[in-house]
This record gives structure tokens, C-alpha cells and sequence, in this order.
């Protein structure tokens, strides 16, 4: 099973799980959350800086510049960049994260701060679903608030909008 890098939002994707149809018609290769609207579900979603990226000869994610297989590339970079958060949590304010939030798949840092302050709801890393935010727990220490887990059902991506707990205000 190979792995490849989305073409519209950038996170890595595996041929088995979304990519089959595009590969046999030769189309753009898009993860399943970009080609019908919902991720998978059968491994985290993670977000990889966009077109730095290919599919090695093993089948592996390999970075363009580095060489460095896509697990290397995190461990030996500047991320997690900003609070121990990852460069694509709402809280790294990274360009990666901006997009991220632009395909809506990850909430806005305010309404992870209103799931948390209003909901007593703890938003989920999305890299590690059974971690708590790390950006979101910094600026919440940061601004003085509550931060510790009070709910040990963290919310995740993967679960259907609205979050629980929160509204559109």
C-alpha cells in the first residue's frame, strides 16, 4: 500500500483507504476527505506542508528537499512550533494551520476556547486523539482559564459538526 500526498490540502493519504478511483483514471490523487467530503477514519489525518512531499519507491512519503521519510521530517524540524502545538493545530498559527482551517476541517482556536470556557469540553490533538490540545491548553494558561481536562471524552475531528458543545455564536 502506498502513500501519497493530497494535491488540494496537503495530508497524507494512503492508495488503499481513497485513492483507487483516481489512480485507475488517472486523475488529481485526493484523499477521501477532499474526493467526497468525509475522512476515513482508518488513520489519523495529518497535514503535510503542501508539495514538499512525494511517493518514494517503496511507497512511502518521501520530503522533496530533505529525503527525509514524513515521520523524520516532524522529528528533526522546528515543529511542534509554537506552544508544543503542532504546525497544524489551530493554536501554530502557521500557514499550514490556516489552511487547514480553510478546508474546515479543524475548528477555529475560538471555538475550541468556547468548547472548553463555555462547555467544560476538551478539543483533541489531532495527531494523537487521546491528547488534549497542546495550543489550546497554552492559551488557556496563557489567558489565565481553566485548563485542565475536566471531561475525559476529548472531541475530535472525526466527529460530526456542530462539535458537541458548541454553537454558532
Amino acid at each position: 500500500m502506498s502513500l501519497f500526498q493530497c494535491e488540494k490540502c496537503g495530508c497524507a493519504e494512503n492508495t488503499s483507504a481513497s485513492w483507487s478511483k483516481y489512480w485507475a483514471s488517472g486523475g488529481e490523487p485526493l484523499c477521501s476527505a477532499c474526493t467526497d467530503g468525509t475522512w476515513h477514519g482508518k488513520f489519523p489525518r495529518e497535514f503535510l506542508p503542501k508539495g514538499e512531499f512525494i511517493t518514494n519507491n517503496d511507497g512511502n512519503l518521501e520530503h522533496i528537499e530533505t529525503g527525509e521519510s514524513a515521520t523524520n521530517f516532524y522529528r528533526n524540524t522546528e515543529y511542534p512550533s509554537r506552544d508544543n502545538c503542532c504546525y497544524t493545530c489551530p493554536f501554530a498559527f502557521t500557514d499550514a494551520s490556516e489552511r487547514a482551517q480553510g478546508y474546515g476541517c479543524l475548528p477555529t482556536p475560538h471555538e475550541i476556547l468556547q468548547m472548553r470556557t463555555v462547555h467544560g469540553k476538551t478539543w483533541a490533538c489531532h495527531y494523537d486523539a487521546n491528547k488534549p490540545c497542546a495550543g489550546a491548553i497554552a492559551e488557556l494558561k496563557r489567558r489565565g482559564e481553566q485548563f485542565k481536562v475536566l471531561d475525559p471524552a476529548l472531541i475530535t475531528v472525526d466527529q460530526e459538526e456542530p462539535w458537541p458543545g458548541v454553537t454558532n455564536d
